[in-house]
């Protein structure tokens, strides 16, 4: 600006020798002409500035209308923002899902683990069964070879009579029922066999319903023997059996006789070991 204001000042000056200014123009007046020139170059230099102030509002502008639809873009409906948000909800939908789908399957392993144990247990049982049934089906077939089949009439009427220490225990009433009990010490499968034929030729024995018996004794080689008769009475003679075995009775016969009347369902295995242990603690013998 000051580079114009000088060029004006000497194309002033060229104009004043060209025309042969008159040599008696005072200094007031080419002061007020200086200054003219300066009036005019400052208006120019302020509409220069304003042009530019114009363009650059005009850039801020468009610049503003960018920024909008960049803002637009970003945080309108359906923009970057809500995309980004759906994105993330999606992602913490994944992290849930995965979250459940990895418990369920921490619970089917545990589920699969207590199966498989289950599985385990059930086996071993299957098997101590399997060796119990075999055991019991070749001990009971051993005992009933040696007792032999149960006393009929005719072998307790005529038969050779013993003498033996026959223990009775209490008798027991219930809706028409009635359960008595005799035990004899014995220590040989004879024995037991010549054991039941006295106890059947005891005073209304044979008149029973059921005769259950069960025996226990140990042989000279410390060799336990035992066995069992239902006569009848499903399971009686096993759980009379198991009762001398809880309670270590051994070398003895333990007979209860039951006189059938109304059904009593369960209570009949409680009056039978009972009555059958009542009167095995009776026998005079030490068991």
């Amino acid at each position: 600006m000051a580079s114009q204001l000088t060029q004006s000042k000497k194309r002033a000056l060229d104009d004043m020798d060209t025309n042969t200014i008159n040599t008696s123009t005072s200094d007031e007046e080419i002061s007020k002409e200086c200054e003219n020139f300066q009036m005019r170059d400052v208006m120019h230099g302020i509409t220069n500035i304003q042009n530019t102030l114009a363009n650059l509002l005009l850039r801020i502008d468009g610049q503003g209308r960018h920024l909008d639809e960049v803002t637009k873009d970003i945080r309108g409906k359906h923009g970057i923002q809500e995309r980004l948000e759906n994105v993330q909800e999606q992602a913490n939908d994944t992290i849930y899902i995965t979250t459940e789908l990895q418990e369920k399957q921490k619970k089917m392993e545990r589920e699969l683990s207590r199966m498989k144990d289950y599985i385990v247990r059930l086996e071993y049982c299957v098997k101590i069964q399997s060796e119990q049934i075999l055991e019991l089906r070749q001990s009971k077939t051993v005992y009933r070879e040696k007792i032999g089949s149960r006393p009929m009439a005719d072998e307790i009427i005529s038969g050779e009579e013993v003498k033996i220490a026959i223990s009775t225990g209490k008798t027991t009433e219930d809706n028409g029922n009635r359960f008595a009990a005799h035990a004899t010490p014995v220590d040989s499968y004879k024995q037991v066999r010549r054991s039941l034929v006295e106890v059947m030729r005891t005073d209304n024995t044979t008149s029973a319903s059921h005769n259950i018996y069960a025996f226990r004794f140990t042989s000279n080689d410390g060799t336990i023997h035992e066995g069992s008769e239902d006569d009848g009475e499903h399971g009686a003679g096993r759980m009379l059996l198991k009762t001398l075995t809880d309670n270590d009775i051994n070398n003895a016969l333990v007979v209860v006789s039951r006189w059938c009347g109304s059904k009593i369902g369960p209570r009949r295995f409680t009056h039978i070991t009972e009555v059958g242990m009542s009167a095995a603690r009776n026998m005079p013998v030490p068991v």
